[in-house]
């Protein structure tokens, strides 16, 4: 039983360092979420954080988003979702951001040993991002991101469970750019352009850990990723220089590959995304993602479609004299029938995500 039991914990230490259950490089804020995780080539002061460092917005401002994504596929995983907490500031000397990432799997009950004992244990893992990007030139930016991540299992009774700890923290660093020529093809009714982005994840040390049940200290190899997308943007141009654009409109797409996977299979992922923005208030969103596995969102290297929708509200509307916007997102997630390679029944069709926000827009002139 105690052979059993190590086992089990150093599977789940690699499962959620390496599967698609981590917050180290899941998304949690719904527009990203909505247009198939492809974020790696749009400017977004928030959304782009967790795939490519180098997104800079000269009209972003200061920005912060608190978002919820639910991961509660069955009746053992309730409680399992994604929380973030991310705020970004442009300044003069370039777009500094923080994020926090949060893959929590709530409590649940441990057991052990003859006569049987049992404890409350709450296991977690999360990620705490720094990131900084400038422009170079009138076209393309550099960005960088360190990251520190860690998983844990705490009790919540003082029972003498034996958990796994962490004994060294990993320290990870992400490298990206963007190269866009937007507003390159202007006229008098609308503005567009293409940029292409790429960005290299989690080059850095590994996590280690020390075993409760043998002592033994373990490291577990988190997965590096290279990312490289498109996307295409289209805004129409008001008449008046302070209205809203009537209309906007963007297309993404976006690889990702595994590079220092242990098996001979390729790792890889890719995403599709569409948004249209109307009056700069109701954004409508779809798109489409790919696993290199089975899961219940979907299987082997089948496109899953999810959906979404955002509301920008500006504070002036209601007589307020502020720039200050107001930011509510929603994705949805479908979530397939069990597949047979899946631990439990599939209780649910839709995995929900909410994201709210606040952003106080302003250009680097001002």
């Amino acid at each position: 039983m105690l052979l059993l039991k190590s086992i089990i914990i150093v599977i789940v230490f690699i499962s959620a360092g390496t599967a698609q259950t981590s917050s180290l490089f899941n998304p949690s804020d719904a527009r990203s979420v909505a247009m198939g995780e492809s974020f790696v080539a749009v400017n977004d002061p928030l959304s782009s954080f967790i795939y490519n460092p180098a997104s800079y917005n000269a009209n972003s401002g200061f920005s912060v988003r608190y978002s919820a994504r639910r991961a509660n596929f069955s009746q053992y995983d309730e409680e399992h979702t994604y929380y973030n907490a991310s705020m970004s500031y442009n300044s003069p000397i370039g777009e500094f951001g923080l994020l926090y990432n949060r893959y929590d799997e709530g409590e649940y009950i441990a057991w052990w040993g003859e006569p049987r004992r049992y404890s409350t244990i709450h296991r977690y893992d999360h990620v705490l991002l720094a990131k900084y990007s400038n422009h170079l030139g009138d076209h393309v930016s550099l960005g960088a991101s360190c990251k520190i991540y860690n998983i844990v299992e705490a009790h919540l009774d003082g029972a003498p469970y034996p958990v796994s700890e962490t004994t060294t923290l990993p320290f990870l660093f992400d490298l990206g750019t963007m190269f866009s020529t937007a507003n390159l093809s202007t006229n008098e009714s609308a503005t567009h352009g293409l940029t292409f982005g790429a960005s290299l994840q989690n080059y850095g040390t590994d996590l280690r850990y020390r075993s409760g049940f043998d002592g033994k200290e373990y490291f577990i190899k988190l997965p590096r990723y290279l990312r490289m997308g498109l996307s295409y943007a289209i805004t129409t141009l008001p008449n008046d220089a302070d209205a809203p654009s009537l209309f906007k409109a963007l297309l993404s797409a976006e690889s990702k590959f595994q590079v220092n996977s242990s098996s001979s299979q390729s790792v890889f992922f890719w995403g599709l995304g569409a948004e249209i923005t109307i009056y700069e208030l109701l954004s409508l969103r779809v798109g489409g993602k790919t696993n290199p596995y089975s899961s219940p969102y979907g299987e082997e290297d089948a496109l899953r479609v999810r959906y979404g929708a955002g509301i920008n509200f500006p504070l002036n509307y209601l007589s307020f004299d502020t720039p200050l916007r107001l930011t509510f997102d929603y994705a949805g997630i479908p979530i397939e029938t069990p597949s047979p390679y899946w631990y439990s029944p599939v209780k649910t069709s839709v995995l929900q995500v909410f994201s709210l926000g606040l952003e106080y827009p302003t250009t680097l002139s001002e």
